[in-house]
């Protein structure tokens, strides 16, 4: 059944059927009044009553034709200097069919990675596309962009967000959604101004973006953690991610050979991925270092290792001890694995993989961590992003806050560290507090404090704000000998 909507002062229709290619097409109508959509509706519904799929193409080929033709009648410009629109005419292309060419072209244009590119594909799919793809791309208007944005900032979101839940609790698209869309949007029309599809670009501002602060864990729950998980594979990833600041895709993708227990490092140059076969057949494998066997002949995608994010990502990190230890463990049970399989063991050289040998997706490891938490009545729920985030936020207090080196080990730039990845602790605001009462409310004349010099009492207010450092000034006053009086 064809379906209506209301845009500002028009009415919508929007209805499927398959296109020449057995391909699921969507088709978008705009119309004036309600008397003509209500029509049009009745006509549709019956060709899809009857199962009249040829009819439907043709309906929605003649609607297109007729559109065209509409648009160009309301030109300003004199009748024979309008361009017709035509099937390969420059300017009769819709948003749709000018994204079928321009998004391999901007891929490229812009090294995207494969998944980048699916990211891109998805978005456009998802948002873009319903609302505008019917739409010839030289008639969008400023304020149509806006209204597309009104739109967005009340639709509700699909997939895992909605599983389940009441209607009434299914969140809306997040303002960085939202942002996205925009972004995209605007960079295909500025790609179309380019190409001469479009005179102009339309202007509009872009819509405000609220950040969303990722939880994260203290150390003590990241220990009671490694403590309490029984799976091996999980718990190494908990536990590598977090010392090692790695994302999932990074952690997945490490070989055994690039781990070093001589001088207790680990090389990180490659990330698991699972992007789709388009996007592999789009973009140039400069960056792929190995594509995966499919495991099925009908999946549309595959796994790939590649290359780091970026540059800063490619790099060497230090490990300690305790986290070599449980490496070892691992490597011990894949030769035991090795041993199991024989023949029918693929050895691709992971540290992360299936007992075959086969890669772990990053979406699994994701499924055990939620799980496990679950299991646990851990709340709110962390992934494996927030492990990353905790042993940054860890690595910068430990390391009197030099974000160079942390940012350095965790692969991104210092200013990311300082915006992202860095907020105060609950402790150290009631520390703060504490040092506010006891300084700023401080009485002048209180004869204890007055006969003391400002280094003394800088020094005893550093004791006083660590425990640790205050039992160890304790136990070496206790160990300390008396001084022998020297004698003439």
């Amino acid at each position: 059944m064809a379906t209506i909507k209301m845009r500002g002062n028009t009415y919508s229709l929007i209805y499927n059927f398959k296109g020449v290619d057995g391909k699921n097409v969507q088709q978008w109508e705009t119309y004036e009044t309600e008397l003509e959509i209500m029509q049009r509706k009745a006509f549709i519904d019956y060709l899809q009553k009857s199962k009249s799929n040829e009819m439907l193409a043709v309906a929605a080929a003649d609607y297109k034709k007729k559109r065209a033709e509409l648009v160009a009648q309301k030109a300003p410009a004199p009748m024979e200097e309008i361009e017709i629109p035509v099937a390969d005419g420059t300017k009769s292309l819709t948003f749709a069919e000018f994204a079928v060419k321009w998004v391999p072209i901007h891929a490229r244009k812009q090294r995207l990675e494969p998944a980048s590119y699916d990211g891109l594909n998805n978005n456009l799919n998802a948002h873009i596309l319903p609302y505008f793809g019917h739409r010839l791309i030289n008639s969008i208007t400023a304020m149509e962009i806006a209204e597309f944005l009104d739109f967005l900032s009340k639709k509700k979101c699909k997939g895992s967000k909605s599983f389940n839940k009441d209607p009434n609790e299914v969140p809306t698209l997040s303002s960085a959604t939202i942002k996205k869309q925009y972004n995209i949007l605007y960079s295909a029309l500025e790609s179309a101004k380019e190409w001469g599809e479009i005179d102009e670009v339309p202007k509009t501002k872009a819509p405000a973006v609220k950040s969303k602060k990722r939880k994260f864990w203290l150390p003590d729950q990241v220990q009671n953690a490694l403590a309490e998980i029984e799976n091996d594979i999980l718990r190494l990833a908990v536990h590598l991610t977090f010392i090692g600041s790695l994302r999932a895709g990074e952690s997945m993708g490490i070989e055994i050979k690039s781990i070093n227990f001589k001088d207790k490092s680990l090389l990180i140059k490659q990330t698991l991925q699972r992007v789709s076969d388009e996007a592999l057949a789009e973009i140039p494998p400069l960056e792929i270092i190995r594509v995966f066997p499919k495991l099925t002949s009908t999946s549309k995608s595959q796994l790939i290792l590649k290359t780091p994010k970026t540059e800063d990502s490619d790099r060497k990190i230090y490990l300690p001890e305790p986290l070599l230890d449980d490496i070892r463990l691992r490597i011990g049970k894949i030769e035991s694995c090795k041993e199991y399989y024989g023949s029918d063991y693929s050895d691709y050289g992971l540290l992360f993989s299936q007992p075959d040998g086969k890669p772990i997706e990053t979406t699994l490891v994701e499924k055990w961590f939620r799980r496990w938490q679950e299991s646990k009545g851990i709340e709110p729920l962390v992934d494996m992003q927030a492990m990353r985030k905790s042993g940054q936020m860890h690595k910068i207090r430990i390391s009197n806050f030099d974000y160079q080196t942390v940012a350095s080990a965790g692969g991104h730039s210092p200013a990311v560290l300082m915006s992202n990845y860095d907020e105060a602790l609950e402790s150290e605001k009631q520390q703060l507090a504490k040092k506010i009462e006891r300084e700023f409310y401080a009485k002048a004349d209180d004869a204890n404090t007055s006969e003391i010099s400002p280094s003394v009492q800088k020094f005893f207010t550093e004791v006083a704000d660590n425990p640790a450092l205050m039992g160890q000034l304790v136990a070496l006053m206790q160990n300390m000998q008396p001084v022998q009086p020297v004698r003439k």
